[in-house]
């Protein structure tokens, strides 16, 4: 076997190894995971269990908390109902490497009749940059929990100014 084969072999394998390992990494979040059941269907939350939490999508999800994306968000609460029924929601949002606050994002709770939560909301969450951000979950005025979430760019577009845009395809001659 040649060197050059030899060197070359490596190469692929570390160039692999980097995409793997990249990823991996890309897919982390930081806050905690558990599963509770909703109409007989099991979901992956992020949050404090027996507190809060927000619905966690597939880890392979690349429309899960990215930057510049509106989505809304559906959020479930445990506690007594009248501390958490018709209340505010409101959630800050702080980039943990920056200290950037974003506007706060504002929704009201209601009675989760027949599910395993005592409460749900739905709040729509836009992030304008990636990195880890830690939100803060007030409920009537009241801090409710705090969690720290991965916000990343989606994979294989790039991103201007404003917004998230597909890669240019240039026609070929």
């Amino acid at each position: 076997m040649k060197v050059s084969n030899l060197i070359t072999g490596i190469t692929v394998v570390l160039i692999l190894l980097g995409y793997v390992v990249y990823f991996y990494f890309d897919q982390i979040q930081v806050a905690p995971t558990f599963k509770i059941t909703i109409n007989n269907e099991q979901i992956k939350l992020m949050g404090e269990e027996g507190k809060f939490g927000v619905v966690k999508k597939s880890w392979t999800d690349k429309r899960f908390l990215i930057t510049n994306e509106k989505e809304m968000y559906n959020w479930y609460f445990w506690g007594e109902p009248d501390e958490l029924t018709d209340k505010e929601l409101i959630i800050v949002a702080t980039k943990k490497k920056t200290g950037e606050k974003l506007q706060p994002f504002a929704s009201s709770v209601h009675l989760n009749n027949g599910n395993e939560s005592t409460a749900y909301s739905r709040i729509e969450l836009v992030f304008p940059t990636k990195g880890i951000w830690k939100l803060d979950v007030f409920v009537d005025g009241n801090l409710w929990g705090t969690i720290d979430v991965k916000v990343r760019n989606v994979l294989g577009y790039r991103r201007n100014s404003t917004f998230l845009t597909p890669p240019s395809i240039k026609p070929s001659l």
